[in-house]
């Protein structure tokens, strides 16, 4: 493998790294987001059923009377708007409120305003309080998605890691075998070889992954990230054991090599 290779592999295991924190820290922003709107969500259930119960306990019959009031005008308003009622209905019913409001010194519609405000403040929890629990409901149905794309980020950082330490590997080994041919040839006995016969079982599969995208496997495709056998084949090896003898020239041993090589001893 290339100084070049090295390099790009040694970047794609730093941008591993990169992509899993980003995901890790992401999970973690939305696992808070969770606490937090599920706080919120029991909080406004707290103040709503606080504000109900509060409300309950005062109720009287004016104050019914407004309730049912108030309830039968929301129907009218949405019955004039869908074209089911008319005007005439709602003036009716401003008629019963203007008549329940009305008292002589204004206690009764003060205490009766307070209680208007109080049930448009149960119904401005409530409203609260759903739009809270859609986005709560919301953020649950993204957990998995979140986990998805954790889980995916942990396994390209350790893709990464994987195809380097493979290339890695299959260089040495590739060493082995040119060394392994070399011993062979200096010596000039297959008994002189140091690997094992019988094939070459080395197999390393690849992944539906990014970071297998550019590895150095002919056949990541079809999930073969390396095999020593078709290595063989290619014939690399034997490649491999001309860089062999190439290096230790350059050590200054080209003529003990050329001796033996050439058959002269």
């Amino acid at each position: 493998m290339t100084a070049n290779a090295n390099n790009h592999h040694r970047r794609t295991a730093q941008v591993g790294d990169s992509v899993a924190s980003e995901a890790r820290e992401g999970a973690r922003n939305h696992l808070e987001a969770l606490k937090a709107k599920r706080s919120e969500v029991e909080r406004l259930r707290e103040l709503a059923a606080e504000h109900d119960a509060s409300m309950t306990d005062s109720l009287g019959a004016e104050e019914q009377a407004l309730e049912g009031l108030q309830s039968r005008r929301e129907s009218v308003l949405a019955d004039i708007v869908a074209g089911e009622a008319d005007d005439a209905a709602l003036v009716e019913i401003d008629r019963e409120l203007g008549a329940l409001l009305k008292d002589s010194d204004g206690s009764r519609a003060e205490k009766l305003q307070r209680f208007r405000d109080a049930s448009q403040t149960l119904a401005g929890l409530r409203r609260k309080l759903e739009s809270a629990k859609a986005d709560l409901s919301e953020l649950e149905h993204e957990t998995r998605e979140v986990l998805k794309q954790l889980v995916l980020a942990e396994a390209e950082q350790v893709g990464a890691e994987y195809v380097q330490h493979a290339n890695a590997l299959c260089e040495s080994f590739a060493r082995l075998s040119g060394l392994n041919a070399l011993v062979v040839e200096v010596v000039g006995s297959e008994s002189a070889g140091f690997l094992h016969s019988g094939g070459w079982p080395l197999f390393l599969p690849a992944a539906r992954l990014a970071a297998f995208n550019e590895a150095d496997g002919h056949d990541v495709g079809a999930g073969v990230l390396f095999s020593a056998d078709r290595e063989a084949r290619s014939g690399r090896y034997l490649k491999q054991r001309q860089w062999e003898v190439e290096r230790l020239a350059e050590e200054g041993l080209s003529d003990l090599f050329r001796e033996v090589l050439s058959g002269r001893r």
